[in-house]
């Protein structure tokens, strides 16, 4: 069971393999990963049981057969080979790889392959066709909001994807931030769906976010059911859990146009935002929204007597009022909306603030929630 493969080659489908891979794992088997031959074809598996990847390199070489092999040891074998040819042979009754090159021979010994749990199939399911660079974007622009508490937070803890005639709508909250993000270049309906929603875990939805390239003719093949969702795309399969706890009826807590607003520029108010929070108290991360005629962002640490007011590039529509944020909150969510015009819509220091884009979208909507603090 030998095989020839450029270096470069393997290194490629194994960095993006071993993404999912941890070395803390109580399972030793799950450190590896698990190499399928099977003539002219290596096919590269890696699996933490809540995700894995399986991906396939083109070789020169026939026959079948199995090897789990170290990833991190692997990997830094490849990484300082570079480009050279690599010839390997899978030795299975010792569990190992022998691997030439011009100038050596290598023996990596690993776990039984056997051992190594198989990526389970979804049997039915719904399935759903989405551009690469589309499914990407969208990951990449909510997944910010989504809860890092996965302890107390398991439901928020992902991105709730939700498919309809209409389309298909990504939406994320941490119950301070929500972002609902939709489309309709896309349909959403599937003949014979037995699922019309799931939610991705936060930690699949980054090493997907990763993974996908920013490809406009590449498509996505998405299975998935009410457990386990696969994302096909050219010769990588991205599998995971789902996360199995109730999102919540976000569309309730969205309120109505507010009557008072501002228009600005997303990278000016970012960049006021980064000036003026330097000055803000170091505990609270406070800084003010003051509206009125002339808006004005302000932030003030009383402990050392620093302030900061910067005059807005903006307009304001409405009654006068000064409502107060989290700095990084609130940067961090202006940075991730998809527009450079922004409509932010208040109604009270207590009200939640709505960010809508300032002109229509075509084919798209976007609004985002944001709490102040008091």
């Amino acid at each position: 069971m030998r095989f020839n493969v450029a270096a470069n080659d393997l290194l490629d489908v194994c960095k993006e393999v071993k993404r999912v891979i941890s070395e803390n794992t109580v399972l030793p088997v799950l450190r590896c990963f698990l190499f399928e031959l099977n003539n002219g074809e290596l096919q590269i598996i890696g699996n933490n049981i809540e995700s894995g990847i399986k991906a396939k390199v083109s070789v020169d070489g026939t026959g079948t057969g199995k090897a789990a092999i170290p990833a991190k040891m692997f990997l830094e074998f490849l990484r300082n080979v570079k480009d050279e040819p690599l010839a390997i042979e899978i030795d299975p009754e010792h569990f190992s790889l022998i691997i030439t090159t011009n100038t050596g021979r290598y023996i990596i010994t690993g776990d039984n392959p056997e051992e190594f749990p198989l990526l389970p199939e979804i049997e039915g399911g719904t399935q759903i066709v989405i551009p690469a660079a589309l499914l990407k974007h969208f990951i990449e622009t909510t997944l910010f909001a989504a809860s890092k508490d996965e302890e107390t937070s398991r439901a928020l803890a992902g991105i709730r994807i939700e498919f309809s005639e209409e389309g298909i709508s990504f939406v994320a909250t941490d119950a301070h931030r929500l972002i609902v993000y939709s489309t309709n270049e896309v349909s959403g309906a599937s003949a014979g769906a037995t699922a019309t929603a799931f939610t991705l875990p936060r930690k699949a939805a980054a090493t997907l976010k990763e993974i996908l390239p920013s490809d406009e003719e590449l498509q996505v093949s998405l299975t998935f059911n009410d457990k386990y969702a696969y994302f096909q795309f050219g010769d990588t399969i991205f599998y995971t859990q789902l996360i199995d706890a109730a999102f919540p009826d976000y569309k309730q807590i969205i309120p109505n146009e507010y009557p008072n607003h501002l228009t600005v520029n997303k990278d000016q108010l970012l960049t006021a935002l980064k000036r003026v929070s330097l000055f803000a108290n170091r505990t609270t991360q406070a800084v003010m929204f003051e509206l009125g005629p002339e808006p004005k962002l302000t932030a003030e640490d009383i402990d050392f007597s620093n302030r900061a007011e910067e005059r807005l590039l903006a307009t304001y529509q409405g009654e006068q009022m000064n409502v107060t944020f989290n700095a990084p909150f609130l940067e961090e969510a202006v940075k991730h909306f998809p527009v450079d015009e922004l409509r932010i819509e208040f109604k009270s220091v207590e009200n939640p603030v709505m960010i809508y884009p300032n002109d229509d979208l075509p084919n798209r909507k976007v609004l985002m929630l944001i709490m102040p603090v008091g």
